[in-house]
């Protein structure tokens, strides 16, 4: 079964690769990282390899997130509810093109607020499975 793996660089530059398993990725993510590490080049591309700071997993691309485009009406009314809460000013206002622009990022599959907070976070919405020590070995 194809697994999806967002690589973290120190960087904060992101990368989402597949593998059949956890040892294939593993043996491969080590591999980027000693190149990183003795200065070598990446790719071929021709730029230096990145050193890994996080190895995230997930069952599915993490860009599918709620890729159907459809939620049950509870869902949506919690969604819409919160994003009220998040946007309403102090006298209980708000902005329709701003509640409006932000419904339309609940199916988004990129999370700007985590990303705000730090490029080292996740770039998805969608929820890990796991994650991955390279140092060590497969999954934990």
């Amino acid at each position: 079964m194809t697994k999806y793996y967002e690589v973290i660089f120190e960087t904060g530059t992101h990368s989402v690769m597949s593998g059949e398993s956890d040892e294939e990725v593993v043996a491969a993510l080590q591999n980027h990282q000693a190149r990183a590490e003795a200065g070598e080049l990446g790719g071929p591309a021709g730029q230096p390899a990145e050193r890994i700071k996080e190895v995230l997993v997930y069952d599915k691309h993490p860009a599918d997130y709620k890729s159907d485009d459809t939620l049950s009406a509870d869902v949506a009314l919690e969604e819409v509810k919160a994003l009220i809460e998040q946007l309403k000013d102090a006298k209980g206002v708000v902005n329709v093109a701003q509640l409006s622009s932000a419904i339309r990022t609940i199916n988004d599959p990129l999370d700007s607020d985590a990303m705000a907070l730090s490029r080292l976070n996740s770039m998805y919405k969608m929820k890990e499975t796991g994650k991955l020590d390279i140092t060590k070995g497969a999954g934990k």
